[in-house]
């Protein structure tokens, strides 16, 4: 006979059953980081969905929000994360009713969508499942040496340029994905530009990259 299995959302006192399903997982940077959840991350008790019998948490998923810009305004975005199911509950449809209350969850408060990050062939088929969509795949490639290499230069960036590089990060969302566009949170900004270099074609910035100075764990 199945067992009966309860679907709600977190209450005070779930954290260490939460933390028996979730720490073998290899999920979570610390325990701590999950007790301190609402000091550090942008949640509320609704958007962490729990499955559990009798009284044991099989399965757990979460939905933090992010403000971002899109159609010319801010709006909610929700990213999903922390998405896992006891190995002796699977394919009994938790994950896909956990999503499913944490969608509905994102819809009563009036996001504008969410997004997740996987690569897993499974997953990913889950979360079709619930009517998830890909849209972006990170590529790489070499690139062939410039005929005119002194035609692109890297420099520093100073106050001037941050307007730009804002354009830059708006300019590339609206062709891309408007999620990817955080107003709020500008990438590079007066205080941490020394950790910046822009790209620049004649008089034009072109680009902008993150630029740290070489090291043993970052060589490059």
């Amino acid at each position: 006979m199945r067992q009966k299995i309860i679907y709600r959302h977190w209450q005070p006192g779930d954290d260490d059953a939460v933390l028996e399903l979730l720490v073998p997982s290899g999920q979570l940077s610390s325990e701590g980081s999950y007790r301190s959840k609402f000091n550090n991350w942008p949640v509320e008790a609704e958007g962490i969905r729990l499955a559990l019998v009798n009284g044991k948490v099989v399965g757990h998923v979460h939905g933090i929000y992010i403000p971002s810009f899109i159609e010319e305004k801010v709006q909610k975005i929700g990213v999903v994360g922390l998405v896992h199911v006891a190995p002796n509950m699977r394919r009994q449809g938790i994950a896909t009713r956990l999503m499913q209350d944490l969608n509905a969850y994102f819809e009563r408060n009036g996001y504008r969508g969410s997004m997740l990050e996987t690569d897993e062939e499974a997953a990913v088929r889950l979360y079709q499942k619930v009517g998830y969509r890909q849209f972006t795949q990170r590529l790489q490639t070499l690139l062939p040496p410039s005929q005119s290499p002194g035609q692109l230069k890297w420099r520093e960036v100073n106050l001037k340029d941050l307007d730009v590089c804002q354009q830059l990060d708006k300019k590339w969302a609206t062709q891309n994905f408007p999620a990817s566009y955080d107003l709020e949170g500008m990438r590079v900004h007066q205080y941490n530009m020394r950790g910046y270099r822009v790209l620049q074609r004649g008089g034009r910035i072109v680009g902008y990259a993150e630029w740290g100075e070489p090291s043993e764990y970052r060589p490059h």
